[in-house]
């Protein structure tokens, strides 16, 4: 949900390239976009979310906030294969 807003200004500055509405977007047009712009990469997302973290004075919250988005972050990691 953080990135909605991204999502949405991507796809409406492309229904203007393609002239068409925001639910006529082609979908590889908007992922590709997404991609470039960072929105889709697992890794830029926990950057993101770790610095603005940081920004949290509550030493708890922080915490929670950083356990939070590597848990996020670990889910999107390929499971480790078992020896």
């Amino acid at each position: 949900m953080q990135r909605l807003g991204e999502v949405a200004a991507c796809a409406a500055a492309l229904s203007v390239k393609h002239g068409c509405g925001a639910r006529e977007v082609p979908f590889q047009a908007l992922r590709d976009l997404l991609s470039k712009t960072g929105s889709l990469d697992p890794k830029v997302r926990y950057q993101r979310e770790s610095a603005a973290c940081a920004s949290i004075r509550v030493v708890d919250d922080r915490a929670n906030c950083l356990s939070e988005a590597s848990t996020r972050f670990a889910a999107t990691q390929p499971p480790v294969p078992e020896e």
